[in-house]
């Protein structure tokens, strides 16, 4: 529903109308209320426009509510389907549990952090032979340090909306792109350094010493291979260096994931203290973490998937922390279309949302 103003005559009235869907599919238009005229109204309050306007998106979105919560309903008490399932059907299974944090946490990441702007720009100059994707890996090992008391070490598949991967494969995909990582990692710090510790308030990053404490051991073996390129080293010394050095990296390319969660934590509680919320990283990761959404098939409407949040401690956090990166905190249950919106993230099908593989399992 929303508030239109028409003329006739001399005069402008104030219609409350909706849209609906016809018989053939078109998209039309219906006048619920005449109001009146709008300069009288106006006389008797000046506000008078915005506050209908805003009554009426809150009545529409009551009304939105409402038939999405009959719309469960009804898929419950009498879906066949379900009642008929067996323990081997996809029915029975359920859909397993989806996060939607990698919205605000992705968009930090791209527009605050520029990490995707950055990794891309870096691969495609300097890398070009690497077929992997740098920043797609980087960012879910980020995910995964920054709710890592919720993903289980043994999941098979992760959920999150918009982007279900495996971990096993990603690690070893991650291992393709190590070497980039190590190569680049003074180039990813200097760019957070000079640009982006402020926006975290993290002056002590410029300290990390832990960072290039281990480039000695390479140094070590160049100048060996240098100063003495007459001096063969045994098999097991080699072995013994190659492993100090790959150790080195691994640790580098930790403390590096390790910091962007930080800073991305930091960033999220420095927006909260803007507007007087007042909690600790702990609590973050906590909401962060409670941020889950059930799929429900909807086989009685022309929306196939409802998503349905799940109640948690931590909603009126999570739902703060939506709002102060300018996302809008979900409702109960909402159908793809309004999960974009809020989310301000492109599903164009709810193959999109879920994978195309896990909606195929259920159609």
């Amino acid at each position: 529903m929303y508030v239109q103003i028409r003329k006739a005559g001399k005069y402008e009235y104030i219609y409350v109308v909706e849209a609906y869907r016809k018989s053939n599919g078109k998209i039309a238009h219906r006048t619920i209320d005449k109001i009146g005229r709008y300069d009288k109204l106006k006389e008797l309050n000046p506000n008078f426009l915005e506050e209908l306007k805003a009554s009426v998106k809150e009545q529409s979105e009551s009304i939105k509510v409402n038939i999405q919560h009959n719309a469960v309903e009804n898929f419950i008490k009498h879906n066949k389907k379900v009642k008929n399932s067996t323990p081997d059907s996809p029915e029975f299974a359920g859909f397993p549990l989806f996060n939607y944090a990698n919205s605000v946490i992705f968009m930090i990441w791209k527009n605050i952090l520029k990490l995707e702007y950055r990794l891309k720009y870096l691969q495609k100059q300097y890398h070009p032979d690497c077929d992997a994707n740098t920043s797609d890996l980087l960012f879910h090992r980020i995910l995964e340090k920054i709710l890592h008391k919720y993903i289980k070490p043994s999941s098979k598949t992760i959920y999150f909306i918009g982007d279900v991967y495996d971990p096993y494969e990603e690690l070893l995909e991650y291992k393709k792109v190590n070497s980039l990582l190590n190569e680049e990692i003074n180039d990813i710090l200097n760019f957070l350094i000079k640009i982006f510790a402020k926006e975290a308030n993290l002056p002590w990053i410029e300290d990390l010493e832990i960072l290039s404490a281990n480039a000695d051991l390479k140094n070590r073996l160049n100048k060996i291979l240098t100063e003495h390129p007459e001096h063969q080293l045994s098999a097991k010394e080699i072995n013994t260096l190659t492993n100090n050095l790959q150790k080195a990296h691994s640790i580098k390319l930790d403390v590096l994931e390790v910091l962007i969660s930080k800073i991305i934590l930091k960033i999220i509680l420095k927006r909260l203290n803007e507007e007087q919320i007042f909690v600790s990283e702990s609590d973050i990761e906590n909401a962060l973490g409670s941020a889950l959404l059930v799929p429900c098939l909807n086989e009685s409407g022309k929306n196939k998937i409802l998503y349905i949040k799940v109640f948690s401690e931590n909603n009126k956090l999570l739902n703060s922390i939506l709002t102060v990166f300018g996302l809008k905190p979900l409702l109960n249950c909402q159908v793809k279309s309004e999960l974009s919106r809020r989310l301000k993230m492109r599903f164009n099908n709810d193959s999109d949302v879920l994978s195309q593989k896990l909606l195929d399992f259920y159609s």
